[in-house]
């Protein structure tokens, strides 16, 4: 599709009276137990059987015509193995043309099916994987609480820029939830990540919702204020 074609679409979106912008819990089960989600009740009590199927997919699509924008999370959205259909039905039925899809990183595999997948088969559109890093190593798997889980993501990382190197129509954020827990580690997982991985946008998010661990969210407004301000400037080590 053509980027006059695309901006057609989002034009005729932003026009109509129908939805142009979904949030859209693709799956409620995770592979994680992170203290600070909004959304640890549906993840304990959740069953796969129990989510939408493609051909009710396929029926909600089709009565959405002006859908531009789809931000996907659960859960983690990747343990849906059929992830790229899911959004193939919103790209035909829809006309969605940008997909967000936030992520713990732990399918490196089904993360690059899904961008291949999607790279063939629907032209013009735009993705973007959001990997979830909170802190470096083992600090990261603790706060999770999924062993293993920060070199998992690393490798989605690398898989990421792989991507994007070969052509993938494809952004890479990163998000970082602050939370009395990694306060005083925010330089150095800032300069990580500068170092070592190559995002296009980097966000520190504030924790929101109710979260399990109330704990993990006693984070005042001024505080995270001053902690995204710490965190924006923060710069390289000299002579990296």
């Amino acid at each position: 599709m053509s980027a006059i074609k695309s901006k057609s679409v989002l034009a005729r979106s932003m026009l109509s009276a129908e939805p142009s912008y979904m949030v859209l819990f693709a799956t409620a089960v995770c592979n994680a137990r992170c203290p600070m989600c909004f959304y640890w009740e549906e993840i304990e009590s959740a069953n796969a059987k129990q989510e939408l199927r493609l051909d009710e997919y396929e029926k909600i699509t089709e009565s959405l015509n002006h859908l531009y924008y789809l931000s996907i999370g659960g859960g983690e959205p990747f343990i849906r193995k059929d992830l790229s259909r899911v959004v193939e039905l919103f790209y035909r039925n829809s006309n969605t043309r940008a997909v967000t899809v936030a992520t713990n990183g732990w399918f490196e595999k089904r993360v690059r099916e899904y961008v291949e997948y999607l790279s063939r088969h629907c032209p013009g559109i735009q993705l973007r994987i959001q990997v979830s890093i909170d802190n470096l190593f083992e600090k990261h798997d603790q706060n999770r609480l999924l062993k293993g889980l920060f070199n998992k993501l690393l490798d989605t990382c690398k898989t990421i820029e792989e991507l994007k190197k070969a052509g993938a129509p494809l952004m890479f954020s990163i998000g970082t939830v602050l939370t009395p827990e990694n306060r005083d580690d925010l330089a150095a997982l800032r300069r990580f990540l500068d170092e070592n991985i190559a995002y296009d946008d980097l966000s520190l998010i504030y924790p929101r919702g109710n979260a399990k661990d109330a704990h993990f969210k006693a984070v005042s407004l001024e505080e995270y204020r001053a902690a995204k301000k710490d965190f924006n400037s923060v710069k390289a080590e000299p002579g990296t």
